[in-house]
């Protein structure tokens, strides 16, 4: 017999603990150019930051691409379900002198959403400052996964040269954006890129509740941005602000708090509409019914889940209303028609009206 020596085993696991919160909706999906070839344009699920950068990172730390960087952001220590990457970079030539093909180019991005078309995400992410041509391509499949019941909202992040430019930029975004950020942020004492920034918003929204607003709401964990903007009447702040941008600004000088300005988007709906709208029609798709008998007992079962999800979503403060029918058109066929949904609007002024005595 050998006695063993005493000893302590110390192991270091991430263990995911997936939401159950119908409050939060924060599967992510990101598109971009990382740092190897791995998983080509072949969408890959991951729930931990680990898991993916086993397959997207290969270490060289001081040349990390914006879609490594903007991974690192998104999962944001794992505090989000999990995150769908489709990788769009290609190599060529031989080793150690490879040239590498990352930008996220029109055609990539058509093929990397033609890819994710038939699987369900929540936020979508693109790791580029995008241009307008790229926000057409996500705006036209935002619309075409709409009309299929299999709806995302998206994050973006870039920049434009003047007031007007960005004007062009808000007439494309359509109403699946939840937001467009033109700022770079600073969190955890580090001001990160455009890109990074715009991936830590993916993450922030992700986490937040879909029936909250984000307007005149405190960004907690955001310490700096990296462009201020002014104010006043045609100031580009308060241009950015109208046109539908997600726009930060210092709130608190002493206690460096910073604030959303307005989280309207271009189509003038607050994000927590914009989201709430994509969630709901996700979910009155109804998919578990198909493949049922199409009887009576059938068309009650879906009368019962549509009142229960008008209920859910009453319930979480995201709808005041949900109006809806229900009915069999033929043998195979069952017809969901959601007539409206009614939305509370967000306060934005608020009128104080002070009264001063000298007695």
């Amino acid at each position: 017999m050998t006695n063993p020596i005493p000893d302590i085993e110390v192991k270091r696991e991430t263990k995911k603990i997936s939401t159950s919160n119908p409050n939060i909706r924060d599967v992510a999906c990101l598109i971009g150019g990382f740092e190897t070839d791995t998983n080509y344009l072949t969408p890959t699920f991951y729930e931990t930051l680990g898991a993916a950068e086993a397959d997207l990172y290969d270490g060289s730390e001081s040349t990390l691409p914006d879609a490594n960087k903007a991974l690192r952001k998104l999962f944001n220590d794992d505090t989000i379900t999990g995150v769908l990457c489709v990788n769009v970079s290609v190599k060529s030539g031989s080793s150690p002198s490879y040239t590498w093909a990352r930008t996220v180019t029109k055609t990539k991005l058509e093929n990397s959403l033609a890819a994710v078309r038939q699987m369900e995400f929540d936020n979508l992410y693109v790791a580029e400052e995008l241009t307008d041509e790229l926000i057409t391509v996500i705006d036209d499949e935002a619309q075409d996964r709409f009309e299929d019941k299999k709806p995302y909202v998206w994050v973006g992040a870039g920049s434009r040269a003047n007031a007007s430019a960005y004007e062009t930029t808000a007439g494309k975004l359509g109403d699946y954006c939840a937001a467009f950020l033109t700022q770079p942020l600073k969190v955890d004492g580090t001001t990160m890129s455009l890109v990074e920034s715009g991936a830590w918003l993916c993450n922030y929204i992700s986490r937040t509740p879909i029936a909250n607003s984000l307007t005149a709401k405190v960004l907690d964990e955001v310490e700096g941005v990296g462009t201020d903007y002014t104010f006043a009447a045609g100031d580009l702040g308060t241009t950015l602000v109208g046109l539908g941008f997600f726009v930060v600004r210092l709130l608190n000088p002493q206690s460096q708090t910073y604030e959303c300005v307005n989280s309207a988007g271009a189509n003038g709906f607050d994000m927590y509409i914009n989201r709430c709208t994509s969630y709901i029609v996700n979910d009155f798709a109804l998919r578990q019914f198909l493949g049922e008998h199409n009887n009576d007992a059938t068309i009650d079962g879906i009368k019962m889940e549509c009142n229960r999800l008008l209920t859910k979503y009453r319930g979480l403060g995201a709808v005041k209303n949900i109006n809806y029918a229900v009915e069999k058109v033929n043998s195979k066929t069952a017809k969901v028609i959601l007539n409206s949904i009614e939305f509370e609007d967000i306060i934005t002024k608020i009128q104080a009206y002070v009264t001063i005595e000298v007695v």
